[in-house]
C-alpha cells in the first residue's frame, strides 16, 4: 500500500513539474517574442532617424514646396453682412448669422496683413498715427513666414547649432500662433480652409523632423 501510494505521489509530481515547465516555457517564449518585437521596433526607428538626417536637406526642400502650397490654400473668410433669408453667391460662403464669407488663399491673408501693419509702421514715424500701440500686433501673422527663411537658410549653408534652434523656435511660435487663427474661425466653416489646416500640419511634422535632426549627430 505504501509503495502505491509513493508510486502515485511521484506520478502527481511528474505531472505538476511537466505542467509547470510547460508553462514557464510559454511565458519565456511570450516574453523572448515582446523582446524580439522591441528590438524590431528599435531598429526600425534608429534606421528612419539615420534616414531622415542623412537625407535632411532633400526633406526640406519638400516642406518648402508644401510650405508654398499652405499659401495656395484658404486661410480665413473676408466675411461681408448679407441677411440669412439671401443666399451668398459663389465665390462666397454662408457662414453663422448674417454673414457670407469669401475664402482668401494665405498669399491674401499675408498681404492683408502685411501692408496694413507697414502701412501703420510709417504713420508712426510720420507722427501721423492715431490708433493704439496694441493694434500693432496686427503685424503678428508676418511672422509665420519666417520658417521659411530659416528652412531655406539650413538649405543653403552649413547649420549651426544656433541657426538650428532659431529655426525650431520659429516653427514653434508659428504653429502657436497659426492654432490661434484656427481658434478665432471655429465659429466659422474651417473645414474649408485647407491651408490653414496643411500649415499646422506641416508644422508638426516639421518640428518632429528637426527635433530627431537634432537628437541625431550630423555625419
Amino acid at each position: 500500500m505504501n509503495r502505491q501510494t509513493a508510486l502515485i505521489t511521484w506520478s502527481v509530481y511528474l505531472l505538476e513539474k511537466t505542467h509547470y515547465n510547460q508553462v514557464e516555457s510559454e511565458e519565456n517564449m511570450g516574453l523572448s517574442r515582446q523582446v524580439f518585437g522591441l528590438t524590431i521596433l528599435s531598429t526600425f526607428v534608429e534606421d528612419v532617424m539615420s534616414w531622415i538626417n542623412e537625407n535632411r536637406n532633400f526633406i526640406r526642400s519638400i516642406i518648402l514646396i508644401v510650405f508654398v502650397a499652405t499659401l495656395l490654400g484658404p486661410w480665413m473668410f473676408d466675411q461681408i453682412n448679407v441677411p440669412a433669408e439671401y443666399t451668398c453667391d459663389e465665390p462666397f460662403i454662408r457662414l453663422e448669422g448674417d454673414f457670407c464669407g469669401y475664402p482668401m488663399s494665405g498669399f491674401q491673408f499675408f498681404s492683408l496683413f502685411t501692408v496694413g501693419f507697414f502701412q501703420m509702421i510709417v504713420e508712426s514715424f510720420k507722427g501721423n498715427f492715431t490708433g493704439r500701440a496694441r493694434e500693432l500686433l496686427v503685424g503678428l501673422p508676418i511672422l509665420l513666414l519666417i520658417p521659411f527663411f530659416t528652412t531655406l537658410l539650413l538649405i543653403w549653408k552649413k547649420a549651426s547649432h544656433r541657426l538650428r534652434t532659431i529655426n525650431l523656435s520659429m516653427w514653434g511660435l508659428a504653429l502657436i500662433l497659426t492654432l490661434l487663427v484656427f481658434v478665432v474661425q471655429l465659429k466659422d466653416k474651417v473645414f474649408y480652409l485647407w491651408g490653414l489646416w496643411l500649415y499646422i500640419v506641416l508644422a508638426i511634422c516639421t518640428l518632429i523632423i528637426e527635433m530627431i535632426i537634432r537628437k541625431v549627430p550630423e555625419r
